[in-house]
């Protein structure tokens, strides 16, 4: 065989196997998905069952607080790697919801449509 033959072989293998490898990166979400629309719903002085019953189990529970519910969301784009989160601590006192803390801003619910939207024409 051609030396030159067995370089144009290789270089297009690598290629091949480059672009094999950067074709499909799914998203990535991890947490609770706590938009603005249900956390404009929590109300202090809610009764822990109905908080639950509104956002969801919180993704952290320490067992030595009870008293302290955390809701974490995180997604990251497969394609562009764009990574939105949002984080809202709520606060208990004998299963009364008493404070709202929040550390980085719930997501809106067209924020998540539209990267949604971006990812199925990206993907077609």
């Amino acid at each position: 065989m051609n030396s030159s033959f067995i370089k144009y072989l290789l270089i297009i293998s690598v290629l091949w196997l480059l672009w094999g490898c950067t074709i499909h990166r799914m998203d990535i979400q991890q947490g609770n998905v706590l938009t603005q629309e249900i956390f404009d719903k929590l109300v202090v002085g809610m009764e822990m069952r109905k908080v639950r019953g509104l956002a969801g189990t919180p993704l952290l529970s320490d067992p030595f607080r009870t008293d302290r519910w955390d809701y974490i969301y995180t997604f990251k784009h497969g394609i562009t790697r764009e990574t939105q989160y949002s984080y809202v601590t709520l606060y208990f006192e004998k299963d009364i919801l008493v404070d709202i803390k929040i550390h980085a801003d719930p997501l809106k619910r067209e924020d998540i449509n539209t990267l949604n939207r971006q990812l199925r024409q990206l993907r077609s």
